[in-house]
């Protein structure tokens, strides 16, 4: 029997591409849940470049109006699937904490969540999938694609990155091991400079400035961006889907996060040190960027950075300082509020610690790491320094890391960690055992690409991908997308021996 492969397609478009190729290579039955806005259903309507078996728009399946949700089918789906919804639903940026222009009440919230969980165990019973093939899960309705397709025993492939910039591979579950294609450890056994070099050369804040540097647009492309995406939300499509409610002009033109960006960045000048004095006895605690998906999905218990600073705080020894650090790519977002910096300069043992001060230098220099989520924390063993996080990530295996399951252990985890060493052999070991899971590839600069080739279709408000047009860019770039659909391949292949 063919394979049948359900895909979860998005506006980034890349998996369009993979699943293109892989048709190619592998003889299977494919399917597809399309979530996009309503300009570019022509486009899957009309092209013929991969031959879907059959295809549902996400959005169609949405309430259209506000009514009581059935509130005794989500406890069934709860019950059945061992799946916590409320969990999802507050890990979604625009239902809680980040949406600045609606504010969702629990019935609004539960509604969708039912349409989306009828909707996606239809689909899930009617093709019966072998296999899912998705992104790194952004939104609450991709998490739940994901986690009902593990309780129906439905095997996922979701390509992400890896700690290492450039390096990606395709998960189960997200910075898990769990499911590598080998766990062998052996391999090279480098020195301590030689780790350091092998960080440098793939060190994920290279992705991260590659991007930042290309979203740096001048002031008046930024302005025109913004034009012609206002000209965009009046459309009653764009104004149905849950994520534009409450966008309208107005409120968009009053959130222009232009005009909060300098006073914000002017205070942050003024308050966050810049040198780090030595001698100074410290804990360095890098801030995450937000929204992020690391709180989100990752930590979501931990997601207030505020209460755990201040907790982390409370626990230091009397002869230690906090430095919490300004994530750079902040300025993306105009900052956090200048509320939320005076908190954390009140806390008498923090110190504010500038953007622009040198991450690596912190590091050499730091006691102990704490981070939630971060990469900082493997990045910092290379440094020989001890790491304490809040979430199950893939570098806990380090004996120098410690994963903090009671916030009331931290007083005592600090004291521990800060006497403990990096095994160098472990090291190795880890950066083995990604090296060996793992492909090398640049999908930040392939994401860059699509956006400039089809920056007039994304400028306009009615304009949708022309076909020929997106065929000239997939064989302009066929290398790559035939390397990810051959990894896909791969796992497909593991994951059918694993079974035999």
């Amino acid at each position: 029997m063919k394979d049948k492969i359900l895909f979860l397609l998005d506006m980034e478009w890349i998996h369009f591409g993979i699943a293109k190729f892989l048709q190619n290579k592998h003889d299977c039955e494919m399917y597809a849940v399309i979530d996009i806005d309503p300009r570019s259903r022509f486009f899957f309507q009309k092209q013929k470049l991969v031959q879907f078996n059959k295809i549902w728009y996400y959005r169609d399946h949405l309430p259209k109006t506000t009514k009581k949700p059935d509130v005794e089918y989500l406890k069934y789906f709860e019950e059945k699937y061992k799946i916590n919804l409320w969990g999802i639903a507050l890990g979604e940026r625009f239902f809680y904490e980040y949406n600045k222009f609606y504010k969702f009440d629990s019935d609004e919230i539960l509604s969708i969540l039912e349409h989306e969980c009828r909707f996606f165990e239809n689909v899930l019973q009617e093709i019966k999938p072998d296999f899912l093939i998705i992104k790194l899960t952004d939104s609450h309705q991709s998490q739940l694609l994901l986690d009902l397709c593990k309780a129906l025993g439905i095997k996922s492939l979701m390509m992400g990155p890896t700690r290492f910039g450039y390096r990606y591979t395709i998960y189960s579950d997200y910075d898990n091991t769990t499911n590598f294609f080998t766990m062998d450890t052996g391999g090279p056994n480098r020195s301590t400079v030689e780790l350091q070099n092998y960080m440098n050369k793939y060190h994920a804040l290279k992705e991260i400035t590659t991007l930042e540097s290309t979203l740096k647009f001048p002031i008046w492309k930024k302005i025109k961006k913004y034009v012609q995406y206002l000209s965009s939300v009046s459309s009653e499509d764009y104004k149905n889907y849950y994520a534009h409610f409450g966008r309208t002009k107005l409120p968009i033109i009053l959130n222009f996060v232009f005009l909060k960006r300098f006073y914000r960045k002017s205070f942050v000048d003024k308050n966050f040190i810049r040198k780090i004095e030595k001698n100074t006895k410290f804990i360095y605690f890098p801030l995450h960027y937000e929204p992020e998906r690391s709180l989100l999905l990752v930590a979501p218990f931990y997601r207030n950075q505020l209460t755990v600073i201040s907790q982390i705080a409370r626990s230091l020894p009397v002869d230690y300082q906090l430095y919490v650090k300004e994530h750079a790519v902040m300025y993306l977002n105009a900052w956090r509020d200048i509320s939320y910096y005076k908190k954390l300069l009140d806390i008498p043992n923090v110190r504010l610690v500038h953007p622009t001060v040198n991450h690596e230098e912190l590091m050499k220099n730091c006691s102990l790491l704490i981070t939630i989520a971060g990469t900082a924390g493997l990045e910092v063993s290379f440094y020989n320094k001890p790491v304490i996080v809040f979430a199950d990530v893939s570098y806990t295996m380090l004996p120098s890391v410690y994963r903090l399951k009671n916030i009331e252990e931290l007083p005592q985890a600090i004291k521990v960690m800060l006497k403990k060493e990096v095994d160098l052999s472990a090291l190795n070991e880890y950066v083995n055992l990604i090296e060996k899971n793992s492909f090398e590839i640049d999908l930040t600069d392939l994401y860059l690409k699509f956006d400039e080739y089809f920056s007039d279709e994304f400028n306009s408000a009615r304009s949708s991908i022309p076909i020929p047009k997106m065929n000239s860019f997939l064989e302009k770039y066929n290398s790559i997308f035939e390397k990810l659909a051959i990894e896909h391949l791969n796992k497909i292949q593991q994951y059918k021996k694993q079974n035999t």
